[in-house]
């Protein structure tokens, strides 16, 4: 048979057009309209009966501006209203959008949007010239089926990746967009460098490169200096990493906003960002997604969510995501859904696939395709290869026109029913090289670049780069495979191929050694912040294995590592998701390996409180206490014990067990002290100062003394219980102690609490010179940024105002609101506002506009966050400020309104 081309398939009368395009398997390839060389064209830059859901994008993005006054006409029906322009409007006024597009997999939601993408894009092309706007940026990710072997926020990162790849690396077409970009990269930097939340220097901007390292260059300005950012790198290890505390959710929620609205207020026209496949999206993506849509703050951007109907029901996360935003955003939320194709459309797309001018001629056709499909653009497609797979669709070479010979019936019985079938004897008929690189991709979450698939592959002829990338080059000629032009690389180019892949490995036996041995190189590959998904993948891999067909206790370590890396990456989830696997790997040994069996125990402990799983953690608790060695090895179990009695909100109890535990520890606490034992714990605390005043606490080495936390929670519970003489009591021992061992970060929480007791009893010198000692102290822990801030708020507003100036507080109290509400701290955040207010009164500052402004954001933030109390406390100060600003005669009568 002549060489038509470069994609001919080996029995087969026709070929497969190059597919280069993502949206290949939506509706479109990028195949030309020449039909003479036999091909099955797959038309491109033609989107089939989309109009109204075009239209509905067009006229979304199209609100976000002010309509030009030379409109022009539309084109198409595709393009209903107005030509868009953004020549009058300010970023900075422009609401955000959020558009739900929902369809079931292969309906063309990829292609719908890329089509609406290329048609504003081509407005601007058309314009630019004309108007000099800025182009039209866009950026976007996939959530994958493979989510458990997926690090968390993958989308989210692929979106910074993107964002990253073309602004900082200038991956563009021309040297005017590269011009612009490099602008336009300059001007984002400078923004960043104001900001409060994301500046260099801010936890925030730590948190971002922390849970999005590719974001480094654009966060640390090192886009313009290579130096730096290798400096910057170098620094970046797990130990120093670790030193500085996990990021709460609340940190990645402000950071990541901050971040998008400095890049969307330095554009002329509203950023584009387009989240595919959200039915699979982690955990703390959704919650991450719901704070971004939610937030009317968000300004000069689009959000476009795709997900498959079928897959989300009213259960789901997503579901309550797309419930909560259309509440709160209501008339800038949109929900597009997508349904199958009608048959008239599908009956123009195989008409246009095979040259036929007349619909009418492929009616044959339509009527077997149709019903097996039922309109899926993706199974409409996969039947039309089929058919040519079994010659039953053929390339006539003499009448030079697809042809048909045989009658329907047996067209319907080439037509498989299950799609997946249908690809996996696809896969058949390509070479054994491509179908081992389909079987590892199968199992990769992510796009890799050529030189880590070499090492991945399993093959017993090693293959070169080249010779690698002249396989995936033709498998993508074969559609299976897509490019991704803004990553290099290419992906699987649909679900269904990835499960069709997968299905094809040879026996168990076979199956078993390529996971064992992806998982080895994984784990080799994953170092360094930007390769830690090998590591997510590596262990999803190995945890899909029977114990017998892997080292459990390796495989228990390396859970455990990633479990920490999780928790880093703010993923208490998935954290533990991982510790409950090593849990159940380590039922058959535990505590024969003791080490191995306290670790995971008290990580257990920590991640099942901290998720509010109390039984669980309880069950952990108690098999600690059961098998610890020795005291030191409990003291975990033993915090949590009485942490998990506060969460009953039972103060008393939860002292009571505090002082009974510390004083297994040789401490002889009183449970109930008399004024006797005051003075006996007066005299011990003397004796270990020798002489001594409480600043020489500020000399002390710093330690890690777990047992100080405990303190630290007992004495806590006993003030909540209004056991004050406890409270001192309990002070004071942690005040040995730390004499004794040295001063552990929570050692300024015990301080603060003997110092605002002493302070309500009078001796006011006393309180002052500990509070201050606190601070000095704090000072040596200022990378955590909640026990810092929450020891600053407690000295300020129950010590230091005792002798000092009011206005001496006001800022370091607005300072940790600050921290203290980025930590997720929202209690203490508030708290330190209400005594911010209480000083601001007291110091007599101007009650002006901005004032009122304040409370009014603070009303709003307590709202948000279900505190009604402090709402309605913060709503008292608001009247209270416009009646004094008012002169009224009555200020505190609190029926204006502020108060409503």
């Amino acid at each position: 048979m002549p060489d038509y081309d470069d994609n001919y398939v080996s029995g087969c009368h026709g070929t497969v057009a190059e597919q280069l395009d993502e949206a290949y398997y939506d509706d479109r390839s990028d195949a030309d309209d020449d039909m003479e060389k036999g091909r099955i064209k797959f038309p491109k830059n033609k989107l089939y009966g989309r109009d109204k859901e075009l239209g509905v994008l067009r006229q979304l993005y199209g609100a976000m501006a002010t309509n030009n006054s030379d409109e022009r006409a539309d084109d198409g029906a595709a393009r209903e209203g107005t030509r868009i322009s953004f020549a009058g409007s300010s970023p900075s006024n422009i609401d955000s959008r959020v558009v739900f597009l929902s369809g079931y997999s292969g309906v063309g939601k990829s292609a719908l949007v890329a089509e609406f993408i290329n048609q504003i894009q081509q407005e601007y092309n058309n314009s630019a010239a004309n108007d000099g706007s800025s182009p039209v940026l866009h950026f976007s990710g996939k959530y994958t089926q493979q989510s458990s072997g997926a690090a968390p926020f993958s989308a989210v990162s692929e979106v910074f990746g993107n964002i990253v790849s073309s602004l900082v690396n200038g991956q563009q077409r021309s040297e005017e967009e590269k011009k612009y970009t490099r602008s336009l990269c300059t001007k984002i930097w400078k923004k960043i460098q104001s900001s409060g939340v994301i500046g260099p220097d801010t936890d925030g901007n730590e948190v971002l490169i922390e849970i999005f390292p590719l974001l480094r260059p654009l966060l640390d300005g090192s886009f313009a200096n290579n130096k730096k950012l290798q400096r910057m790198e170098s620094m970046s290890n797990v130990e120093d990493r670790e030193k500085k505390g996990e990021p709460t959710m609340n940190a990645v929620k402000e950071s990541t906003s901050e971040l998008l609205t400095l890049i969307a207020s330095s554009l002329q026209r509203p950023l584009i960002l387009f989240l595919d496949d959200l039915q699979w999206a982690d955990g703390p993506s959704m919650e991450l997604l719901l704070f971004l849509l939610a937030n009317a703050q968000m300004k000069n951007l689009m959000f476009i969510c795709a997900y498959r109907s079928n897959e989300v029901g009213v259960d789901h996360p997503f579901a309550d995501i797309m419930t909560k935003v259309t509440e709160s955003r209501g008339e800038f939320v949109a929900k597009v859904d997508l349904f199958s194709l009608s048959q008239e459309a599908i009956s123009q797309f195989i008409a246009d696939c095979i040259g036929m001018e007349e619909v009418d001629s492929v009616k044959e056709l339509v009527e077997v395709i149709y019903p097996k499909t039922m309109g899926n653009i993706f199974c409409v497609m996969q039947a039309i290869e089929e058919l040519v797979r079994k010659n039953a669709l053929y390339y006539d070479v003499m009448c030079f026109e697809w042809r048909w010979t045989v009658d329907k019936v047996e067209l319907a019985n080439q037509v498989g029913a299950d799609v997946v079938e249908t690809v996996k004897s696809k896969i058949k008929g390509l070479s054994v090289n491509i179908q081992n690189i389909l079987a590892v991709m199968a199992y990769i979450p992510f796009s890799v670049d050529v030189s880590v698939l070499k090492e991945l592959l399993l093959t017993d002829d090693a293959l070169n780069e080249n010779e690698i990338a002249s396989l995936l080059k033709e498998a993508s000629d074969e559609g299976m495979l897509i490019f991704l032009a803004e990553s290099g690389h290419y992906v699987l180019a649909h679900d269904r191929i990835r499960e069709a892949s997968r299905g094809y490995l040879g026996g168990k036996e076979d199956h078993d050694q390529l996971l064992l041995h992806m998982a080895d190189v994984l784990q080799r590959l994953g170092k360094g912040s930007k390769m830690e998904w090998c590591l997510y993948t590596a262990v999803d891999l190995l945890n899909s294995l029977p114990s017998d067909k892997v080292n459990v206790t390796d495989l228990i370590k390396l859970n455990l590592r990633v479990s920490k890396i999780a928790k880093r990456r703010g993923s208490p989830g998935k954290e533990n998701s991982l510790l409950r696997e090593c849990l159940e790997r380590l039922q058959p040994f535990k505590w024969k390996d003791y080490d191995l069996s306290l670790e995971v125990y008290d990580a257990v402990i920590v991640s099942e409180y901290t998720l509010g799983n109390q039984d669980r953690a309880t069950i952990a608790i108690e098999e600690v206490l059961d098998h610890a060695k020795c005291l030191g090895d409990k003291v975990s179990a033993f915090l949590h014990r009485v942490k998990s009695l506060c969460e009953t909100k039972d103060y008393a109890m939860a002292a009571h067990e505090g002082v009974k535990i510390l004083n297994m520890f040789s401490y002889n606490i009183p449970l109930k002290p008399t004024k006797l034992d005051l003075v006996r714990e007066k005299m011990k605390l003397r004796l270990a100062f020798k002489g001594r005043s409480y600043a020489s606490l500020t000399n002390l080495p710093v330690v890690d003394d777990p047992l100080t936390e405990l303190f630290s929670e007992v004495g806590r519970d006993c003030l909540f219980s209004g056991q004050t003489r406890l409270v001192v009591v309990i002070a004071w021992t942690a005040v040995r102690r730390a004499i004794e061992k040295g001063i552990d970060r929570c050692f300024s929480l015990c301080l603060v609490m003997l110092g605002t007791l002493l302070g309500k009893k009078g001796n006011v010198r006393a309180a002052n010179e500990i509070g201050n000692v606190a601070l000095t102290i704090s000072e040596n822990f200022r990378n955590n940024k909640s026990d810092y801030s929450y020891t600053q708020f407690g000295s300020y507003a129950g010590i230091i105002f005792y002798l000092q100036p009011f206005r001496s507080g006001v800022d370091v109290l607005q300072q940790c609101y600050k921290d203290l509400k980025f930590s997720g701290k929202f209690d203490f955040a508030l708290g330190s506002m209400l005594n911010y207010f209480y000083a601001y009164f007291a110091a007599g500052l101007n009650l002006g506009s901005i004032l009122e402004s304040k409370l009014l954001v603070l009303d709003e933030f307590s709202q948000s966050v279900d505190r009604g109390g402090f709402a309605a406390t913060f709503q008292i100060h608001r009247q209270f400020v416009i009646n004094l600003r008012q002169r009224s005669e009555q200020p505190t009568l609190m029926n204006g309104p502020a108060c409503c």
